[in-house]
């Protein structure tokens, strides 16, 4: 049995709809449409913002991690920071973390010792944060050490 071949269609330009005109919109930036993953809070002071001291706090070092052995200052009372420079140093059993002061100041107390543990988010210091106090802190004479 010979199966019949289907006429072709015939196409014809005069009975296609016709054309839409599309308009394109501006949409707004992708940055605005997409929300942040999470809130970080503000952790870096603004040199205006000197005066007050400001704790510094034992940082995250890891999911697992909860506590750390201070075991050296590198800075200490009265003396001058620059912004990310290097205030202690806190040992795990796992890595060695340097604690940064988060903005130029003036470290003004301390209040954990080398060779104490200290939990993750403890105080260990109290910071006078701004170029003002920075300036000041470095002008100041130190005593001498015997």
């Amino acid at each position: 049995p010979r199966l019949a071949a289907a006429p072709a269609a015939s196409l014809s330009l005069s009975s296609a709809p016709p054309l839409r005109r599309l308009s394109i919109s501006r949409s707004p930036p992708l940055a605005t449409t997409l929300a942040p993953a999470r809130q970080l809070p503000q952790r870096r002071a603004f040199s205006s913002g000197g005066g007050e001291p400001q704790v510094l706090e034992v940082p995250q070092m890891g999911e697992s991690i909860t506590e750390g052995t201070l075991v050296a200052w590198m800075k200490g009372a009265g003396d001058a920071v620059a912004e990310d420079e290097v205030v202690c140093q806190i040992e795990t059993d796992k890595i060695t973390v340097d604690v940064r002061a988060p903005a130029a100041g003036v470290i003004k107390s301390v209040s954990a010792e080398e060779g104490e543990t200290v939990a993750v988010g403890a105080p260990i210091a109290m910071i006078v944060y701004g170029a003002e106090a920075a300036a000041a802190g470095g002008k100041a004479e130190k005593p001498a050490e015997k």
